[in-house]
């Protein structure tokens, strides 16, 4: 609309003025868009925020210091009514050594023993740092931590059957808590 009136104006002014070669001519055009660059403000790719922790994160970072941790380690049911009583191992190894970290339990009595397993709620679960064997079938027993990664591991170990006694002896059961240090 405005370009036609432009337009128009020039014509009607054309014809009324009578041109002369020494007149300036002058050239309507319409109006057009300015393109030039912003300038972005120096702080332009600063977060406004401090970032946010993850509400899940894909590993769990322990707030306790352990890289697993047995459920029962700070409150286990072991008093001398219960059964027998293990006691705290402390123990260090490498994963660099020739058994990959291995720890056997020596101190694991005559019986049929297992890890337990970090609390329901907890997402540290044992086979996730540590060789679990399968327990679906046969004998095969946690007697041993065979670590994935460094770390300090809190380990409960559960023993039912101890040397043969009845399952309605206390005796029958024994706890105990090995420390376990794995270093790189």
């Amino acid at each position: 609309m405005l370009k036609t009136r432009l337009i128009a104006s020039a014509i009607l002014l054309a014809g009324i003025v009578p041109a002369d070669a020494d007149d300036a001519i002058y050239v309507v055009r319409p109006p057009t868009m300015q393109l030039r660059a912003n300038v972005l403000p120096q702080n332009a790719f600063q977060p406004t925020q401090a970032p946010t922790t993850p509400t899940n994160p894909t590993t769990p970072t322990p707030s306790d210091g352990y890289a697993f941790k047995s459920r029962h380690w700070d409150s286990p049911p072991w008093d001398s009514s219960v059964g027998v009583i293990g006691g705290t191992v402390n123990a260090t190894t490498s994963l660099t050594d020739i058994n990959r970290g291995r720890y056997d339990n020596k101190s694991l009595p005559n019986g049929w023993c297992d890890i337990l397993d970090a609390e329901s709620s907890d997402l540290r679960k044992k086979n996730t740092v540590m060789f679990v064997p399968n327990m679906t079938s046969g004998s095969v027993q946690e007697r041993y931590i065979q670590p994935y990664e460094p770390g300090k591991l809190a380990v409960v170990f559960v023993c039912d059957a101890v040397n043969n006694l009845p399952g309605t002896n206390p005796a029958s059961r024994y706890y105990g808590r090995v420390l376990l240090t794995v270093t790189p």
